[in-house]
């Protein structure tokens, strides 16, 4: 873990994190942990927040939807032949009341799998998937939650929900890709199966809903292939691949090259040889971050189409061993620094600036979300969870097993959720106060409590 000199160490800080539990978990409770030890001279430059227990398998996700006022999370029951099935739960945190219960186990395996969670881009809907098939959930009417909206078999994480809700792209394990109309469930488009060749599956919408993504070519929303752009067709599960959309360009690096897309044309605007992804374009000034051929990490001026000179982030070199090698890389919303990551390495900040980069006290794991801005403050999940920003007292660090921790924020970054196991804990920043979410099974269905009741943890 990388140290900050002591002069620069930020303030330490100091949180009360309750428990969000599920009552009814099949696992043997977890002993309560002693409190972190006081920092030393030669302690780490962040002060854990909370120490948390260890879990003894990978955690559960949570997730708030897009307007902060609803956390998705999951919950560990045995089901009615004994066997521990899991839950997704659907808390609306206005009324402090669990609205929907969404069962989706892993029935195939019956490994007690937890599944993947997300919200649709416009919160209409929530998304649990497992290694076998995907469910959409409706949280709204009178019976949220009874039935799923649609579901069926796709092949692991491979789906991308319209922002309106009303389009699916979903790919199957035949590699196929279906084009969905979730109004009609009728099947608009979709691509013919092909042979088990280890290609992947690459899926995005336009944030106006207007074209999709798919595997290198674009569709309209209606199903019409507007093309196949020459990118070098599809690509290798291995293959280093990269998008963004970025007003009214679709930037893709992919093949050592960076390509710049009319989506509405399907055709090329520019191509920079000699790149590598990741990639995140500027907020607000015509610069692309990207990696160059040899793994430094540049801004590509996307007017004239010219690498800085003045800028040179850290190094990344290709690696020839099993290791994820996979990059990560998000400017704030300010385009003031910029945040790189890759898994087994120290995540490193770039003040763009002063042309300055300096590793932080986390190292990020395999498989670890890209970075999280809300604001000046970025969340990054590595062996825990860290925030770092430009103004050291809204720093801070919890400490976790890797791979065993979920975590979200909220849209205005007031509001953080951690999982661990079958607990999760709700947290206000601002002022570090905490509630107790409790889910316990019913006659006829989930229960849930909020401790303290009457506690507005979403007032500003």
């Amino acid at each position: 873990m990388a140290r900050l000199h002591r002069a620069h160490r930020p303030a330490l800080i100091v949180l009360l994190l309750h428990v969000v539990a599920c009552r009814d978990d099949p696992r043997p409770p977890t002993p309560p942990t002693p409190p972190p030890p006081a920092p030393s001279a030669t302690a780490a430059p962040l002060a854990p927040l909370v120490r948390l227990p260890a879990a003894d398998q990978p955690s559960p996700q949570a997730q708030f939807s897009p307007d902060g006022r609803r956390l998705l999370t999951c919950c560990l029951r045995r089901d009615v032949d004994g066997a521990p099935t899991w839950s997704a739960l659907v808390w609306d945190l206005t009324s402090a009341t669990l609205v929907a219960d969404l069962p989706h186990d892993d029935h195939i395996s019956r490994r007690g799998t937890p599944p993947q969670v997300a919200w649709s881009p416009g919160g209409q809907l929530a998304i649990t998937v497992q290694p076998n098939d995907v469910a959409l959930w409706s949280t709204s009417g009178p019976s949220p939650g009874t039935s799923p909206v649609w579901s069926g078999p796709a092949s692991y994480g491979y789906l991308a929900v319209s922002a309106d809700a009303t389009r699916l792209l979903t790919g199957t394990t035949d590699e196929s890709v279906h084009l969905l109309d979730l109004t009609t469930k009728q099947i608009l488009h979709q691509t013919p199966p092909v042979p088990a060749t280890g290609l992947r599956v690459d899926l995005a919408w336009a944030p106006d809903d207007t074209v999709a993504l798919v595997d290198g070519a674009l569709w309209s929303r209606n199903g019409k292939d507007l093309g196949n752009p020459p990118l070098g067709g599809r690509w290798p599960n291995d293959a280093p691949l990269d998008h963004r959309w970025h007003h009214d360009t679709l930037f893709v690096a992919a093949h050592d090259a960076i390509t710049a897309i009319d989506p509405t044309t399907a055709t090329v605007r520019w191509t920079h040889p000699h790149a590598r992804p990741p990639i995140d374009p500027h907020p607000t000034a015509p610069l692309l971050a990207h990696l160059t051929e040899s793994g430094e990490v540049a801004l590509l001026d996307t007017t004239t189409r010219i690498v800085s000179t003045r800028f040179t982030g850290p190094r990344f070199e290709r690696r020839d061993d099993t290791r994820d090698d996979s990059l990560a890389m998000r400017f704030s919303p300010t385009g003031a620094h910029l945040v790189v990551q890759r898994a087994l390495d120290p995540i490193a900040v770039c003040d763009v600036a002063k042309k300055q980069c300096h590793p932080l006290a986390m190292v990020a794991t395999e498989n670890a979300p890209a970075p999280q801005w809300r604001g000046d403050v970025v969340f990054l999940q590595g062996a825990g969870v860290l925030a770092w920003s430009p103004d050291s007292s809204k720093r801070w660090h919890v400490e976790a097993k890797p791979d065993h921790l979920g975590f979200d924020v909220t849209p205005d970054g007031r509001h953080a959720a951690f999982a661990l196991g079958s607990e999760v804990r709700l947290v206000r920043l601002r002022d570090r106060r905490a509630v107790r979410l409790t889910a316990r099974p019913g006659p006829k269905n989930v229960v849930g409590e909020m401790e303290p009741a009457g506690l507005d943890l979403l007032a500003p």
